[in-house]
């Protein structure tokens, strides 16, 4: 955390760089991700948007080792839905892709095909 977004120490009385970290202590039976892809300036406006491409297990995403709690069940994830932003920062368009449980097929939502 940097420049506006500096941490406030209430022992110090001052901002100060700092950096965040979040642990997992228990698992959900249904998890959902939602991944940051838009970077901001130090001023808190949009810069430009994350282009990059990431790779995640479409079944049996197993989490046990990023656990902090050695007690508990740990339930491995099977994507069923995906939701994407087509386009830039000024304007874009949202669609879906989900699994349909009971065919077994990805269908895609998108308002602006027919």
């Amino acid at each position: 955390l940097k420049g506006a977004d500096q941490y406030y120490c209430g022992k110090c009385k001052t901002h100060v760089d700092g950096t965040k970290k979040q642990d997992l202590w228990m698992l959900p039976p249904v998890l959902i991700v939602h991944l940051k892809r838009f970077k901001y300036n130090d001023y808190g406006k949009i810069g430009t948007k994350n282009e990059a491409a990431i790779e995640y297990p479409v079944t049996g995403w197993d989490l046990k080792s990023r656990v902090k709690s050695k007690r508990g069940v740990y339930p491995r994830y099977d994507l069923y839905a995906v939701s994407n932003h087509m386009g830039g920062l000024g304007s874009g368009h949202y669609t879906a892709h989900a699994l349909n449980r009971f065919d077994d097929v990805w269908y895609e939502f998108n308002d602006s095909s027919y």
